[in-house]
C-alpha cells in the first residue's frame, strides 16, 4: 500500500493523485457485490466489507492532501560574521521592532503575512565563523577593548519567538572563497529543496556574491524540482533613517519574476511552444486581475488576454485549424492587446512584450487567406515541419478557391475545396476530360475553374532548381507526396530522411509564396 501511495504521490500531476485517490475510496467503499441471481443479471449495493481497506485508501486521501496540495515554505538565510547593528526593519505597515538579526524581522513579517506550519522549515546557513559569532551566544568582541560582547546569538532570539515552521540550522559551509567551493555551497542548498517547494530567500548577509547564486540556484531549482520563488528580500540596513533608525525589507522577488517572463517569452520565441507563458499568467496574474483595487489590474488583465489569445493562435497552428487562421480569429485578439498594452506590471517587461509582438507583425488581423502562408513561415521557423506542409498545402487551395469561387456555386465546403484540388492536379499533368476524377454535377463548376487556370498559367510559373519552367501546380502536387510521408509516419517505400523533409518544405514553401507574393505585385 505504501508503494502505491508514494508512486502517486511522485509521479502524478497535482491534483490527480489526490482524484485517484478519491476515486478508490468511494469505490471500495460502494462497489458493488456480485449477487446471487445472477441469471437475471442484478446486482446488490453495499459498503465493501474490509473497514481496513477503507481506513488505508482514506490515509491515502490525507497524504496526498498533504503531499501535493500544501506546498512546503521554505525561508533559507545566510548568516554573516559581523556584528549587526539593531534597528527596525519595516515593510509596508509591518515594524519589525529593534532587533539585530534580519532573520528576525523577515520571520515576524512572514508568519503575518501568511500562514506557516510545523512541515515549514526555515534554514539558516553559516559558516563556521558566523557559526560561533552569531548563532550562539556572545560571540562578538569589541574591536578595541577585545572584550566579549554579552548579547545573545541568533539561535536563542529565534527559539525564543516560538514560530511555527521548524527551524534548522546548516553549519559548515566553506567560506566561499574559490569557485569549488562556491559550487558546494550552491549543491549543500540546492540539496535542501524538494520538489513544489516555495521558496522565501533573505539575501542580507553572507557573500557578495549571494544574489547572483540565490537567483540562479532559484531557476535551476524551478526547472529541477519545479518550485516557485515566492519572495526574494534584502534588509537595507545601510540605507536606515539614522535618525529614526528605520530601516526597509526590500522585496526584490519582481527580479524573479521579470526573469520568469523572459525565459517563458524566450521558450515561445525559439519554440512556439506558448504553455510556459500560460502558466506564468495563471500563477503571477491572476492574483492581480482578480483584485479591483489594485493599481496595475487593468494592464494585468490585458496582459492576461494577450497571453491566453496567443495561446489560442498557436495552438491554431499547432493543431492546422486553417479557418482560424485564414479567418484571423484569434491573430486579431492578439494585436488588438498588444496595441491596447500601453503599461505593463513591470517597467523592464515592456522590450520582451516588443519582442513577442514581432512575432506576429506579418499577420493581418483581418480575414485573410495569405495568413495561411503566414502561418506556415512560422511553423517552419519554429521547426513545425509537419504543420507546415499540411497548412501550405490547403492554404494554396484556399488562394485559389478565393481566387475562382465565381465558378463555383456548390454549397459543400469539401465539394468546393475538391473542386479547386482537383484543377490543380489536372493543369499539373494535363489530364484530359475523360480522365477527369469528380461527381457529375460538380463536372461543369471544375471545367470553368480549369479553364481559368489555363488562361493565367504563364502567370503562375516559377524556375525550379535544374533551371526548367513549372507551374504552381507541380509544386502543389509535390507536397501532397511529402504530407503523406509524414503523415505516414515514414512508414511507406522510399521515405524521406528528416533532413530532405526539412529542405523539401523550405523549397516548396519559398517557390510558391514567392510565386503569388510575385503574381500580387503585378
Amino acid at each position: 500500500m505504501s508503494e502505491t501511495i508514494f508512486h502517486y504521490n511522485k509521479d502524478l500531476p497535482q491534483g490527480c493523485g489526490y482524484a485517484i485517490a478519491l476515486g478508490r475510496f468511494v469505490w471500495c467503499a460502494y462497489k458493488p457485490k456480485a449477487s446471487t441471481n445472477i441469471d437475471k443479471g442484478s446486482e446488490k449495493r453495499g459498503l465493501r466489507v474490509g473497514g481496513v481497506e477503507v481506513l488505508l485508501y482514506f490515509c491515502e486521501l490525507i497524504i496526498l492532501t498533504e503531499g501535493r496540495i500544501m506546498a512546503r515554505k521554505v525561508f533559507i538565510s545566510f548568516l554573516g560574521a559581523t556584528n549587526y547593528g539593531a534597528c527596525h526593519y519595516c515593510i509596508g505597515e509591518f515594524d519589525s521592532g529593534e532587533v539585530r538579526f534580519i532573520q528576525e524581522a523577515t520571520l515576524d513579517y512572514l508568519c503575518q503575512s501568511s500562514t506557516w506550519t510545523k512541515k515549514d522549515v526555515a534554514y539558516i546557513l553559516m559558516t563556521e565563523d558566523s557559526w560561533k559569532k552569531n548563532w550562539l551566544a556572545d560571540g562578538q568582541h569589541n574591536f578595541k577593548t577585545k572584550r566579549i560582547i554579552r548579547q545573545p546569538g541568533l539561535n536563542k532570539c529565534l527559539r525564543s519567538r516560538r514560530y511555527p515552521m521548524t527551524l534548522k540550522p546548516v553549519t559548515g559551509l566553506p567560506d566561499g572563497n574559490t569557485e569549488a567551493e562556491v559550487m558546494t555551497i550552491f549543491q549543500r542548498v540546492f540539496e535542501l529543496l524538494k520538489k513544489g517547494d516555495e521558496l522565501y530567500f533573505d539575501i542580507t548577509h553572507g557573500f557578495r556574491y549571494l544574489p547572483m547564486l540565490i537567483v540562479v540556484l532559484g531557476n535551476y531549482s524551478k526547472f529541477l524540482k519545479n518550485v516557485k520563488v515566492k519572495m526574494i528580500s534584502y534588509g537595507n540596513y545601510e540605507g536606515r533613517d539614522r535618525k529614526t533608525n528605520h530601516a526597509r525589507i526590500m522585496d526584490l522577488t519582481v527580479l524573479s519574476t521579470l526573469q520568469d517572463w523572459a525565459n517563458a517569452a524566450g521558450s515561445f520565441i525559439r519554440s512556439g511552444d506558448s504553455s510556459y507563458l500560460a502558466q506564468l499568467a495563471k500563477d503571477k496574474l491572476l492574483p492581480i486581475v482578480q483584485d479591483d483595487n489594485r493599481p496595475d489590474v487593468q494592464s494585468a488583465r490585458t496582459l492576461n488576454n494577450l497571453v491566453k489569445n496567443i495561446e489560442k493562435m498557436t495552438t491554431d497552428m499547432i493543431t492546422c485549424r486553417g479557418r482560424n487562421i485564414e479567418n484571423s480569429m484569434n491573430i486579431k485578439g492578439v494585436k488588438r492587446h498588444l496595441n491596447g498594452l500601453e503599461d505593463v506590471v513591470i517597467k523592464p517587461m515592456k522590450p520582451i512584450i516588443d519582442r513577442v509582438k514581432d512575432e506576429f507583425a506579418d499577420f493581418n488581423d483581418s480575414p485573410d487567406v495569405m495568413n495561411g502562408f503566414r502561418a506556415v513561415q512560422w511553423c517552419i521557423s519554429h521547426g513545425l515541419l509537419q504543420q507546415a506542409v499540411t497548412i501550405l498545402r490547403e492554404s494554396v487551395v484556399s488562394y485559389f478557391y478565393d481566387k475562382y469561387k465565381t465558378y463555383i456555386t456548390c454549397e459543400k465546403l469539401s465539394d468546393r475545396r475538391d473542386i479547386v484540388s482537383t484543377a490543380l492536379n489536372i493543369i499539373a499533368y494535363n489530364t484530359p476530360e475523360s480522365d477527369w476524377r469528380i461527381f457529375p454535377e460538380l463536372k461543369p463548376q471544375l471545367k470553368a475553374v480549369v479553364q481559368a487556370f489555363r488562361s493565367e498559367r504563364r502567370s503562375y510559373m516559377f524556375t525550379n532548381s535544374i533551371g526548367k519552367r513549372e507551374h504552381i501546380s507541380v509544386a502543389y502536387d509535390k507536397l501532397g507526396s511529402l504530407r503523406n510521408d509524414l503523415n505516414h509516419n515514414g512508414m511507406n517505400d522510399g521515405p524521406r530522411s528528416p533532413e530532405l523533409i526539412k529542405e523539401e518544405t523550405l523549397k516548396y514553401f519559398d517557390r510558391i509564396y514567392n510565386c503569388l507574393i510575385a503574381k500580387s505585385r503585378r
